[in-house]
This record gives C-alpha cells, sequence and structure tokens, in this order.
C-alpha cells in the first residue's frame, strides 16, 4: 500500500505545477542574475568615484540617486554572460529595487576607503 504524501507537500506540488515553467525559469534567472550582479558591483563600485565628483568621506545625501544610478549603469551588462542584453535588462527590472539598495549601501561603505585613497596618492 502507497502511503499518501504529506498536504503541505501535495499544496507545494499544486502551486509549482500551477506556474508555467517559462515564468518559474524567469523568476530564477533573475535571482541568479541579481547574486551575479552583487559580486560585479562589489568589485566595480570604486570606479563610480572617478565618474561623479565625491570629495570626501562621505557621500552627499543629494547625490543618493546619481551615485546609485551609475553603479547599476556600469554593472549591469557584466554578470551571466550567457544571458542576452534584453534577459539581463528585464532580471533588472525584476530586482531594481534590491540593487538600488544594494548599490546605495556598497558606495556608502567604499567612501571612506576610496578617500583614504586619493588622499594618499595625492601625496
Amino acid at each position: 500500500m502507497q502511503k499518501a504524501e504529506p498536504r503541505e507537500f501535495a499544496n507545494a506540488m499544486e502551486s509549482m505545477l500551477a506556474v508555467p515553467l517559462e515564468e518559474s525559469a524567469r523568476k530564477a534567472r533573475s535571482a541568479e542574475y541579481f547574486e551575479a550582479w552583487k559580486k560585479a558591483a562589489e568589485r566595480d563600485v570604486h570606479l563610480v568615484f572617478g565618474l561623479l565628483a565625491i570629495h570626501g568621506k562621505t557621500i552627499p545625501g543629494e547625490m543618493k540617486e546619481d551615485v546609485t544610478d551609475m553603479v547599476v549603469r556600469i554593472t549591469w551588462r557584466v554578470p551571466c554572460g550567457y544571458m542576452t542584453a534584453e534577459e539581463k535588462m528585464a532580471a533588472c527590472r525584476v530586482n531594481s529595487d534590491a540593487m538600488d539598495e544594494y548599490a546605495w549601501a556598497l558606495a556608502e561603505k567604499e567612501a571612506p576607503e576610496e578617500w583614504k585613497r586619493m588622499l594618499a596618492a595625492a601625496e
């Protein structure tokens, strides 16, 4: 006699099967893209300080949108080389709020280190 599956499993399977495969794959690729993008952003966030006029250990609040936008602009193409530009743009749209938050946090964290490097280079 076959043992019945737990109710939670049956509900999970029903909901999983109800989601179209294409949508499921898109969500998985968006999550994969976001994780890869975070690594690229961590590696390249310092570039923002050469592109925008940021002077000091902190980034002025009024520059938040510009800095966030710049981090995303210089890094969105880098991760997931196997994805098309359209797929990357779609992943960016899905993850836009999280990417903006992460980009700003990275820039704020990097600002004091970048300022130290700039002062050391000037000596």
